[in-house]
């Protein structure tokens, strides 16, 4: 019986021991992370990161800047999502060396995201007031009615360059529904299809039917958020959200589109939700 005992207990620390020998190297490499957003190009081990690269919060993984402007915004299931940023780093040698376990900082998360009615704005200008778009599915924007009564061959205009060409889109309006409808549709020419990144020098003109020309209203920056890159990046999002803030989908849905909005421009509250929701069943398949 005494054999017995002793048998059981040394299996027991047997099977203890294994388990430390298989968690020892995770726990002493530190939390791992998921990049879902660089601005710059910060670097790792003298390789730049990307979206979709892991990195870990250990002892010594030190992140090198160039520049006080550069940040990269990572994720993961215990800590949600966090900014790294070299403000407080020390210069040397003309770049900006941080280590990431000092430097983790909870991205801030308002009580109250800033998606914009198409009830609250007056004017398209001040709708989109910085000119970014982040685009899903499509963006809905709000004309007043100095636009939609002056003359009824009135519409709007944007143009963009990409390497190979010039780029006109036109979008006409009911009067009774005086809105402007942005699509996918944006990023097609000649039957091609257009990343956004490919756009360059982006404007929205309004065409004035009864003097017969394009007056410009304002610069556009808008992101496909289709994008092959920050759809990977918002899964990433998505996955580690979901367990940090225990399933609880309003709080994944909120701090997903106060990511958007930050980083990639304004977007309407039901066109946030639907890529959202698209997001989830892609990684629950």
């Amino acid at each position: 019986m005494q054999r017995d005992q002793n048998d059981l207990l040394m299996m027991g620390k047997l099977v203890l021991l294994s388990a430390l020998l298989v968690l020892a190297p995770k726990l002493l490499c530190g939390q791992e992370l998921f990049v879902c957003y660089v601005k710059g190009e910060p670097q790792l081990s003298g390789k730049s990161i990307k979206v979709g690269d892991k990195i870990r919060e250990d002892e010594s993984s030190t992140l090198k800047f160039k520049s006080r402007d550069d940040f990269a915004i990572v994720v993961s299931a215990t800590k949600g999502r966090c900014i790294i940023s070299p403000q407080q780093a020390a210069a040397s040698e003309n770049h900006l060396w941080v280590l990431i376990k000092d430097n983790l900082v909870p991205c801030k998360r308002t009580n109250s995201l800033y998606t914009r009615s198409v009830t609250d704005a007056k004017d398209v200008r001040d709708y989109l007031y910085d000119g970014r778009i982040a685009l899903a599915d499509s963006m809905k924007i709000p004309l007043n009615d100095d636009y939609v009564s002056q003359h009824k061959r009135n519409y709007f205009l944007i143009t963009y360059r990409t390497k190979q060409d010039s780029v006109v889109k036109k979008f006409m309006f009911n009067p009774k529904s005086p809105f402007i409808v942005i699509t996918k549709a944006l990023w097609e020419s000649d039957g091609q299809k257009i990343e956004s990144s490919q756009a360059h020098g982006m404007k929205l003109l309004f065409h004035d039917g009864e003097w017969k020309m394009d007056v410009p209203l304002m610069n556009l920056q808008i992101t496909s958020l289709d994008d092959v890159g920050i759809r990977k990046s918002m899964k990433l999002m998505y996955d580690n959200l979901n367990d940090f803030f225990k399933k609880d989908q309003e709080a994944v849905y909120h701090d997903m589109t106060a990511h958007i909005l930050e980083y990639y421009g304004q977007i309407n509250d039901d066109s946030a939700r639907r890529y959202i929701n698209s997001i989830a069943k892609s990684v629950r398949k």
